[in-house]
């Protein structure tokens, strides 16, 4: 049967879950509608930046499957060729990630087992070395909110860096190349500000919700809480891997590097603020002093869609006009900063979910 299947945004998530869709139902038709589409407009908090596909703690805003889905991320991003991940501004990096907490409050963030799955081993003395100069208590201070008396603790692990101004056009371009078994066209984009799910009732037999920010009005769900996120792009040459130190994230995509990033929640501003800037520089300096002062090129916000609780993933079964059946929604949002990271394993799920869904007729 060629059920029709609209998927409501058009970020990561939603392009993604689209994308997997079409390759579970290869007759389907699937219509993308959002209320804008990038790069036509730059507001769309995915279009802000860069993302790092890893998973370095897990907290309230987090699901308990972020690890499934970030591995299954960096999966996805392995399996594609050197050349067309290059296209799609996705490339392997090494990161380096410091803890300054106690060993039982590390492994309470992110477990031994899933640090072994995720690929994560103990730094080597020469790459300990390279900080010593955070010994200081002053320098623990500046990039760790949550200062303790333990030592740093330091962990490599493999990571994908993926360059989100090269990724979005790269999944709308595979969503426009694909055809049905018929050569009909299976995709097409519809630029429409969705208020109710009922009003796609009689059009569609499935809707995924990837709406972001706007989930917490269109499902009706308090727990969404926007993640106010700053960062600062800037030509720093020598730096070539990923460095993470609680907030602080500092990662080279194509010819710049990106230093973060604010997480203040429930804030909406998009303005930058002067003060988050020169915070940025100033951890910039006291974790990688060596790499002398970076040249900033901007400074940009993004807002991302949190949920406390973690993201929401699960059918729900919308009601409408008894005559018209009732409308299967499948839920996909509020990954908060780990979108980008668990997005993948997410649009898999979805898929999933649909055919569980759909293989038992189409509106239930």
């Amino acid at each position: 049967m060629a059920f029709k299947i609209a998927v409501i945004g058009a970020g990561v998530n939603g392009l993604a879950s689209a994308l997997c869709l079409s390759h579970q139902f290869p007759d389907c038709e699937i219509t993308v509608i959002a209320s804008e589409f990038y790069p036509e407009k730059k507001n769309l908090c995915s279009a802000h930046g860069f993302g790092v596909v890893i998973n370095r703690e897990t907290g309230v805003l987090d699901s308990p499957n972020v690890t499934k889905h970030v591995l299954a991320t960096m999966k996805f991003c392995a399996s594609l060729h050197p050349t067309e991940a290059e296209y799609a501004g996705i490339r392997p990096s090494d990161a380096v990630v410091l803890f300054n907490q106690k060993k039982d409050f590390i492994d309470s963030m992110i477990s031994v087992g899933d640090r072994e799955k995720l690929g994560f081993r103990n730094a080597t003395r020469k790459e300990i070395e390279m900080f010593n100069h955070m010994n200081d208590g002053g320098a623990k201070l500046v990039l760790f909110e949550n200062f303790e008396e333990a030592p740093l603790t330091i962990f490599t692990c493999p990571a994908y860096i993926i360059d989100t101004s090269k990724y979005l056009p790269w999944l709308k371009n595979k969503l426009l190349q694909k055809c049905k078994r018929n050569g009909d066209k299976m995709v097409t984009f519809f630029t429409k500000e969705v208020t109710s799910f009922v009003e796609l009732s009689p059009t569609f037999d499935l809707v995924v919700n990837c709406s972001g920010c706007g989930a917490k009005t269109l499902a009706s769900d308090p727990m969404v809480i926007p993640i106010r996120g700053q960062y600062i792009k800037a030509h720093v040459p020598s730096v070539d891997k990923v460095y993470v130190a609680a907030s602080t994230v500092i990662c080279p995509v194509s010819n710049h590097v990106c230093i973060g990033a604010t997480h203040q929640l429930g804030r909406f501003e998009t303005h930058v603020i002067p003060e988050d800037t020169e915070k940025f520089l100033y951890k910039f300096k006291t974790l990688l002093p060596s790499f002398g002062k970076p040249e900033v090129i901007l400074s940009d916000v993004g807002i991302r869609p949190g949920r406390v609780g973690g993201a929401r993933l699960e059918v729900e079964v919308v009601k409408v006009k008894e005559s018209s059946g009732n409308l299967p929604v499948v839920h996909n949002y509020g990954h908060g900063y780990r979108g980008i990271g668990q997005h993948w394993g997410c649009a898999l799920d979805v898929a999933q979910i649909a055919v569980q869904v759909l293989g038992q007729g189409s509106k239930l």
